[in-house]
């Protein structure tokens, strides 16, 4: 866990999402006739937000889950009348 970080609203300038997963792992049986079962990616949501502090532009990486990405960014934005930049899913 990191150090807490109070950023008001209004200095908030850009709000960038990104959603990272990570390949799936291959699992196979020792049997030369077995073909490897793919299991299930993990996701992990990624908000960086870039603001204005007391010393000049400063950057915060949010790491989220599935449960709770979709009401951050929507709090985000409400709050900050930005629209949040998607960029993609990148692996990990």
């Amino acid at each position: 866990q990191g150090e807490e970080v109070r950023i008001p609203y209004k200095a908030i300038k850009n709000l960038q999402y990104e959603r990272a997963s990570k390949p799936p792992v291959e699992k196979a049986n020792k049997s030369k006739w077995s073909m490897p079962v793919k299991m299930n990616f993990i996701s992990k949501h990624q908000v960086t937000i870039r603001y204005d502090a007391e010393h000049g532009p400063e950057s915060a990486t949010l790491w989220l889950d599935n449960s709770n990405y979709q009401s951050v960014l929507g709090t985000l934005k409400a709050k900050t009348g930005l629209q949040v930049e998607r960029t993609g899913i990148t692996s990990w």
